[in-house]
């Protein structure tokens, strides 16, 4: 499993920058489980390159977490 990490400017940004977050086997599975917790497509996730750091073997299935920027 890896851990994605999208952060930075333009990053479900409001009036401050968001943050997903996302641990799956590729990017693909890591792009579904964004989209499956946000409910919609998000963009940012597609557009912008995330930092992986590879977990090794973890027994879990792809979840995703979400922070907005605030406002």
């Amino acid at each position: 499993m890896k851990l994605y990490v999208w952060e930075g400017p333009g990053v479900l940004e409001d009036y401050s920058t968001g943050m997903i977050v996302a641990l799956a086997e590729s990017l693909p599975a890591a792009l579904r489980a964004v989209d499956r917790t946000a409910g919609m497509v998000i963009d940012d996730a597609r557009s912008h390159d995330p930092q992986v750091t590879d977990l090794g073997p973890v027994r879990k299935r792809p979840r995703a977490w979400l922070v907005w920027g605030g406002g």
